[in-house]
């Protein structure tokens, strides 16, 4: 090969290795084998129902059964206002909270039923949402970041503690999301924790500016299927057939595989106009309809490497009759959502193996 050939080649690798601020692209740590057949697991707010709790073991243990391999424990942090800087963290004084003593007690009790798990800390902004967060100056911002740093941190150190699987650093922070403080953030995480590294990005702002320093590209699916009011099935399976492709390019474009960290309807009617919305009149025909198209897209995705399902609750409970939210326990809807995770272990090939990390 002649030498110029060679240099040439030499500077397109180092080229393709340099994310946009000219540093090395981290060269991504793998996801867990196989499938991530997972459910976001939401602590209902009483100790006697929470993480630690009887309840919430028997859960474990149902979603075991059902073919689920991995579940996200998710402690929120609080927000009165998204303009706001002040960030509460939950901890040992908030018994009814997602403290650190019950995410352990939860992981503890996923790890002895050979299942995965992904810490996800979120942030919850009543009558709003964490896209909306934007402190309201630069000084209220620093004030919002030193206290979200600490808040990741922390949770960062306890799933390195328990080895969970996967760690989530931010979840659908839309607006901060240019800011250049998060990539000092991720590789403090990557320097305290092990296991692969995500961020979870609303479906709408999947381009996240540091996508180079994660190992997935983490995203929350709640992209409408139809406009139609009165969509057929046909047009909701090509609704999730076009948002599936958007999906297998954005694994295209970042080198990385794409995992939903959350995913799911409401048992609403026309939930496919409006998935992260449970407004409107109860309607579980319409949950099972969305639900069935969307994983039978999923079926051909070559980018999708696992998802988790937005939700069951630790208390175990079934959806209620007339209950119009996102609990897929007991719904019409499940058992769809449990061939389907049984599939993924039939393609497989071989008896489930056990998702923990080293």
């Amino acid at each position: 090969m002649a030498r110029g050939a060679s240099a040439r080649i030499v500077v397109l690798a180092t080229a393709v290795l340099l994310g946009v601020t000219g540093q090395a692209e981290t060269v991504p740590r793998p996801l867990p084998a196989g499938y991530l057949s997972g459910v976001s697991l939401a602590m209902s707010n009483r100790p006697e129902r929470g993480y630690d709790s009887a309840r919430a073991r028997c859960m474990l243990e149902d979603l075991d059964a059902r073919g689920v391999n991995a579940v996200s424990l998710m402690p929120f942090a609080f927000q009165k206002d998204p303009r706001s800087g002040v960030l509460e963290v939950p901890d040992e004084r908030m018994p009814n909270a997602e403290s650190p003593a019950q995410l352990r007690a939860g992981i503890r009790a996923a790890h002895a039923r050979g299942l995965a798990v992904l810490l996800k800390p979120q942030i919850y902004v009543p009558r709003s949402w964490p896209g909306a967060i934007l402190p309201a100056s630069e000084v209220a911002f620093r004030a919002w970041w030193a206290r979200y740093r600490s808040y990741v941190l922390g949770c960062a150190r306890l799933a390195a503690e328990e080895r969970v699987a996967g760690f989530c650093v931010g979840t659908e922070l839309s607006l901060l999301q240019s800011r250049s403080e998060w990539r000092a953030l991720v590789a403090e995480v990557r320097s305290l924790y092990p296991g692969f590294v995500v961020y979870a990005a609303n479906w709408d702002a999947v381009d996240v500016p540091f996508a180079d320093l994660l190992d997935a590209c983490g995203v929350d699916l709640y992209e409408p299927l139809s406009a139609d009011p009165e969509a057929t099935d046909e047009a909701l399976s090509s609704g999730a057939r076009r948002i599936v492709a958007r999906l297998d390019a954005l694994s295209a474009r970042a080198r990385r595989p794409v995992l939903l960290t959350e995913v799911g309807f409401a048992a609403r009617e026309r939930c496919w106009q409006r998935p992260n919305e449970e407004r409107g009149a109860v309607d579980e025909s319409a949950q099972r309809r969305t639900t069935r198209a969307l994983l039978a897209a999923l079926e051909g995705s070559r980018g999708v490497k696992g998802l988790f399902w937005w939700k069951a609750f630790s208390d175990g409970d079934a959806a209620r009759p007339g209950e119009g939210s996102f609990r897929i326990t007991g719904r019409p809807a499940e058992p769809d959502l449990v061939r389907f995770f049984q599939r993924r272990i039939a393609l497989a090939g071989a008896p489930r193996q056990r998702m923990l990390t080293n």
